[in-house]
């Protein structure tokens, strides 16, 4: 059996991990701290140099190679779980949390482009035939138990989503909604 050591393998400025026999695991184990916060993985790259570099903390590009046929492809599944019937939390729990920090109250730098929790984009080429299902940005899975309370959950007024009369432009656009397989539209009143 290969060691760790053994698997790690150097191509150019990177370092490759594993074979094809192996998944790796990070910190899948029992924790026994009884206070303060866990992290099993912290990932912090820095760019100390200014220039033109980019930066992606973490790349996640799963794949079937060309003539390859499979079943389902996820890149990126977040599952938190309680296990068994007992044991309380006195906070909330959230699959995903997505903070933006850029930096000091005091801090003076420019942003030249869209400032974002989240982005997508979909690349689906003419020629692929999709033969069940749709295109949405989300998706609102059927539930097991307890359903949603609502759609959205908004700290307070003071957000910047939300304000206290529409757009006086008139309705021009509506937001597509697919509730099972029947779609629906929500009105948008523009800024005239």
């Amino acid at each position: 059996m290969p060691t760790f050591e053994e698997k790690v393998m150097s191509r150019g400025n990177s370092r490759h991990i594993g074979d094809e026999r192996s998944s790796y695991r990070i910190h899948s184990k029992d924790y026994v701290s009884t206070s303060g916060d866990i992290n099993a993985v912290q990932i912090k790259p820095n760019v100390s140099v200014g220039g033109t570099t980019g930066m992606t903390g973490l790349e996640v590009s799963p794949r079937f190679a060309d003539g390859i046929a499979g079943s389902g492809l996820v890149a990126i599944k977040a599952d938190p779980q309680c296990k068994g019937t007992t044991g309380n939390l006195s906070g909330g729990v959230v699959a995903v949390e997505a903070n933006i920090d850029l930096g000091d109250p005091a801090a003076s730098r420019t942003i030249g482009g869209d400032i974002a929790a989240f982005s997508t984009f979909l690349d689906l080429p003419s020629g692929i035939v999709h033969t069940a299902g749709l295109n949405t940005v989300m998706k609102v899975r059927t539930v097991n138990a307890a359903k949603w309370d609502g759609f959205l959950n908004i700290d307070d007024l003071n957000t910047g989503v939300t304000r206290t009369a529409a757009y006086s432009g008139g309705t021009s656009q509506y937001l597509i909604v697919y509730i099972g397989t029947v779609p629906y539209t929500i009105a948008m009143a523009r800024n005239a």
